[in-house]
């Protein structure tokens, strides 16, 4: 196999894996992107204009995510 192929399909392979990650976590948590905080900030925006419930998770999760990251750095 070719690197330049073997790369291409790593690619491929990885990029479908995040992607049905971030599916099954938006799926089971209620509409929360666990990967993606700006899809959580069009998400907050959203619930805002619609005047609808479940905004308190989504704005917790910014802050969730850096007191996250920062110990496991």
């Amino acid at each position: 196999m070719q690197p330049n192929n073997r790369m291409t399909q790593q690619s491929i392979v990885l990029s479908f894996l995040a992607g049905y990650v971030d599916t099954v976590g938006f799926i089971a948590l209620f509409g929360l992107f666990t990967a993606h905080v700006t899809g959580n900030f069009v998400l907050i925006g959203s619930e805002l204009a619609n005047h609808s419930h479940g905004i308190l998770i989504k704005l917790l999760a910014f802050p969730a995510f850096i007191l996250a990251v920062a110990p496991a750095r």
